[in-house]
């Protein structure tokens, strides 16, 4: 009888854990598909731009322009992009804290050897917790990313 009033919460605690590292394992998953469905939207706007005559009076969702002959994505943060993955998330059952919504950042490196422009889009942002005190969501973060290379001409009068 002592054990179990010993072990007994152990492993109820223990078990609570394993189901909320696999809730996080989902979560992480889940905004890996949302950037990967981002980066689909992103390059379709990039197609669309580089097929016009006049790249300059096209209006991007994402913020997406024509510099010198080349599409380019804004860098820094994008609340249009952000605004997709979180709704996206909401949509999918994934909710984040309200002290850490989740942020979006946008780098970006030249391939000076075959001309390309590689973006990283980096996803941080905490999800609820299922089970455990609202606490350990600190121990949980999410950071995904994404990669985007475009090599895309683009015209302007």
């Amino acid at each position: 009888m002592l054990e179990t009033a010993y072990v007994l919460p152990i492993l109820v605690g223990v078990v609570l854990f394993i189901v909320e590292t696999l809730s996080y394992a989902m979560n992480s998953l889940i905004v890996n598909d949302v950037l990967t469905d981002a980066h689909l939207a992103i390059v379709d706007e990039v197609q669309e731009i580089s097929a016009l005559d006049d790249a300059s009076a096209y209006s991007s969702v994402f913020g997406i322009y024509c510099d010198g002959g080349l599409v380019k994505l804004p860098l820094g943060s994008n609340d249009a992009i952000k605004t997709l993955v979180v709704n996206a998330l909401t949509i999918k059952g994934v909710t984040l804290l309200e002290s850490d919504p989740g942020t979006l950042n946008i780098t970006s490196d030249t391939d000076s050897e075959y001309g390309f422009d590689h973006y990283v889009i980096r996803f941080n942002g905490t999800a609820n917790t299922l089970t455990l005190p609202v606490f350990l969501n600190e121990l949980l973060p999410m950071s995904v990313d994404t990669v985007i290379s475009i090599k895309a001409s683009c015209q302007t009068p």
